[in-house]
Formats: C-alpha cells, structure tokens, sequence
C-alpha cells in the first residue's frame, strides 16, 4: 500500500515558527502542534485501511514538503499500531519533533527504511529550527544534489524530480549534514565568512547546542525534551546564555562568536555586541529567524 499526503502552503505559519506549540503525539512524544493536529484528521481514514492488510504487508508512507512531515507521523503511528512493515520517503519535509519522536521514529522504522531526500538549496528541510530534529536522527539523509546556497525554487518538487532521475538509491549521495554531538565553537571573526546557506544553517545549530552543552547541566536535554516550562523556549535560551551563574566555564567569547555569527546570517553583519543580556540574545535569536522564515514562506508559497 502507498500512502500519499500531498504538501501545501497553508500550513506554512505552523511549520517554520519555532516558537508554535508543542503538542505529544499518539506515540507519547513532543512534536509541532500544526502536523499533529492535521496528522489526527486523517486517523480515522487511515485505520480501517491499515486495518484491512494481511499481516506483515509494506506501507509506503510518501510525502512533499509539509505533506512529508505529516507522513513522518503517519508512518511513525502506522508502525506501533498495526502488523504492518513501514517504509518512509519524504522529499523537501520539514522537521516535525523533538529529539524523542526523532529517537523513536528511527528506532522503530530503522534508518535503512528511511529515506529523506533534500536538494541541497532547499531550505525547509531546515525548518523548524533547533531544536526541532529530523528523522533519521543523526543517520545519513539523501542529498539529491550538492547545491549549497539558498533558493526558493529548490524546494519544488519538479527539482527533486528532475534530480532523482535515472538514479537509483545506491547512487545517490547519502550524507550527516547535522550532527547533534558535534562541537562546534565559533569566534566573532567567523562572521565575515557567513552567508545565507544550509551549511551556516547547520553550524549555528551546532554552535548552539555546544554552548548550551557547556552552560548548564541538563540545560540542553531539558530544552530538546521540551521540558522547559514556563517562558518561551528562546527567552529560556536567552535567559540561559546571559546568566554567567548558569555557566560551568567562560563562555563570553563563543557566545558572542554565536551571536555575532547569526547576525551576520540574518543581514545585520556590522551590529556590535556590546552586552550579553537576555533581550539582546533574544533580539539575535528573533532577527535570525525571521530570515529562516522569511525563506522558508517564499519556498513553500510555490507549493500550492
């Protein structure tokens, strides 16, 4: 059986801001509130079908852009639930939970019968950001090409289409581009070396994790758990960086390399940071975003 959700931009506004909702889906796990609501929907289509199969049957769970991320929890719920065999490919999807469903996703479904395919300029496979993780979780996705810099038109599907041509899985290039356990420490003269691309993309969120790795004991896992309660999750990181009291070692220079970092991704490159207190690290965190989400609203506006 092939099960396939289409993707559309009227979703956009739930899918790329980090600061939306995080709801527990049917598995136990946190993931965005906009997927599993729409996920929910479709449960009661999908269950007398699923139901219907001969034990042991494979389900191709496939998906575009946002109609991937909704596949992700499809193939995630129709794996614990039913006698069935589940295979995931998603293309251009965004990333739908936090570091538990990722865990879990990969757990049950195992990496080999995950495929995720991005082209390389396409940024909403970025999206949300950290601490949103994809599936596989930190496994080797496919990289339907080698494109770097940002644009809108790769995340069509007519350009996954036209890269996955004539090629088979063997032959594509599979690749870690994120890796959750990487250190990654950055000074402010990286800055002029930042542009808009995935790569930069991927080393803010590594230089994030790193710092917060070093700021606080359990700080981090707290924050991919979503466990911090109370204030948002980026005045909880902001609040975290500038309290020198949560820090087990000196952190002033890679924080201000991080900040100083994102905003030269964000287009404020000749911004001086002239203090670590916890509305400027929010500011930094707000003005990069709005650039991720600017993005990410132009690639998914072709969608529909």
């Amino acid at each position: 059986m092939v099960l396939a959700i289409r993707g559309t931009a009227s979703l956009y506004d739930a899918s790329t801001d980090c600061r939306a909702n995080i709801s527990v889906c049917d598995g136990g796990h946190s993931v965005h509130a906009g997927f599993n609501t729409l996920f929910e929907t479709l449960k009661s289509e999908l269950a007398p079908l699923l139901s219907s199969l001969k034990p042991h049957a494979t389900v191709h769970c496939v998906g575009h852009s946002l109609g991937g991320a909704v596949a992700s929890l499809v193939a995630d719920w129709a794996k614990r639930r039913f006698d069935v065999n589940v295979k995931l490919y998603t293309f251009g999807a965004p990333k739908v939970g936090l570091t538990n469903f990722a865990l879990s996703t990969t757990n049950a479904l195992e990496p080999k019968n995950i495929f995720r395919c991005v082209n390389g300029g396409d940024i909403v496979p970025m999206v949300p950001f950290w601490p949103f993780m994809q599936a596989p979780y930190n496994a080797p996705e496919y990289k339907m090409d080698n494109n770097q810099i940002i644009a809108p038109w790769h995340h069509l599907m007519k350009y996954y289409t036209r890269n996955s041509q004539k090629q088979s899985w063997d032959s594509i290039n599979k690749r870690v581009t994120f890796n959750p356990f990487k250190r990654v420490t950055l000074d402010i003269a990286h800055a002029t070396q930042v542009q808009p691309s995935i790569y930069w993309m991927n080393r803010l969120s590594e230089a994030l994790m790193t710092v917060l790795r070093q700021a606080k004991l359990g700080a981090l896992n707290a924050l991919q758990s979503g466990t911090a309660n109370g204030l948002g999750l980026y005045d909880k990181i902001a609040m975290i960086l500038a309290n020198n009291n949560f820090h087990t070692v000196d952190l002033t220079g890679p924080i201000n390399g991080l900040l100083a970092c994102m905003l030269a991704f964000a287009g404020y490159a000749r911004t001086k940071i002239k203090e670590l207190s916890a509305e400027f690290i929010k500011w930094v965190f707000e003005k990069t975003l709005q650039m991720v989400n600017r993005i990410a609203q132009q690639a998914l506006s072709a969608v529909d």
